[in-house]
């Protein structure tokens, strides 16, 4: 048994004791059960999507938690023995895939907006990291979805293109 193998038993197990501590099982279709099938997932991370796959794997740890804080037989300690495994198989998951830098997922700002001069966006594509880059917007031609965004290494883009996978804005 491997230790990424080790560790993500570690995390159904505390899993299980949380559930059953709160009066459910798991597999019964109880919102506790997306903390199991999102570590599942986690295990089968690559480098370019790791943190979305850790970013639902600890979503999910954090609705069930605060769902049940305050009702009857709550304890704390339960679930942080969760948050604990859960982050000890991650860091495992991390090293196996080799990634570095941070596992909070970059949060979209304000995807309504156009892109303007001065923006920064970071393109990915888990199929072609060699177009892997964060660029600058140097100049637009308006605000309208056709409307082309110039970016520093003379490449472009429309505007629409610019909200959908793979384009996150990560400064303005």
């Amino acid at each position: 048994m491997s230790d990424i193998d080790k560790w993500q038993d570690g995390v159904v197990a505390s899993v299980a004791r949380a559930a059953a501590h709160e009066g459910t099982a798991l597999g019964t279709g109880d919102p506790i059960d997306r903390i199991t099938d999102a570590v599942i997932g986690l295990r089968h991370a690559t480098k370019s999507d790791f943190v979305e796959r850790y970013g639902s794997a600890n979503k999910a740890l954090h609705e069930n938690w605060t769902s049940r804080v305050g009702t009857p037989g709550y304890k704390k300690s339960v679930w942080l023995d969760v948050d604990v495994a859960l982050s000890t198989f991650a860091r495992s998951i991390a090293i196996a895939v080799g990634h570095e830098g941070p596992w909070v997922p970059v949060l979209r700002a304000d995807p309504a907006r156009p892109a303007r001069a001065g923006d920064h966006y970071r393109f990915t594509y888990p199929n072609e990291s060699k177009f892997n880059k964060t660029l600058l917007v140097e100049r637009t031609l308006g605000d309208g979805p056709e409307d082309l965004v110039f970016f520093e290494d003379r490449s472009h883009s429309k505007q629409k293109d610019l909200n959908k996978p793979g384009a996150v804005r990560v400064s303005s």
